[in-house]
């Protein structure tokens, strides 16, 4: 992938609700067919457009991330193939 210049970072507030989350997850063992309720959905803006979705998340996995999020969406313009400065993930 090569190196990636800037580091995406979560702001420390969202970081913990996403902690939480995630092990409030871990603790529930029953299936249901409706959102956890401490599920969270956080928007990131800035991305650089050069950015991958496969770069989008090695950088999310890189800072600690791996296996905290079910779903990222990082739209790509289809005329210029370049990302579009933000996208979406779904945390557990």
């Amino acid at each position: 992938l090569g190196t990636i210049a800037a580091p995406l970072r979560l702001p420390p507030a969202v970081a913990a609700q996403a902690e939480h989350a995630v092990n409030q997850r871990r603790k529930d063992d029953g299936a249901s067919d409706e959102w956890p309720p401490m599920t969270i959905s956080v928007m990131f803006r800035n991305i650089p457009n050069r950015y991958t979705p496969e770069e989008f998340v090695y950088e999310m996995a890189l800072h600690g991330f791996e296996g905290t999020f079910d779903f990222i969406y990082l739209p790509i313009d289809f005329a210029t193939k370049r990302g579009k400065g933000y996208g979406f993930v779904n945390f557990l």
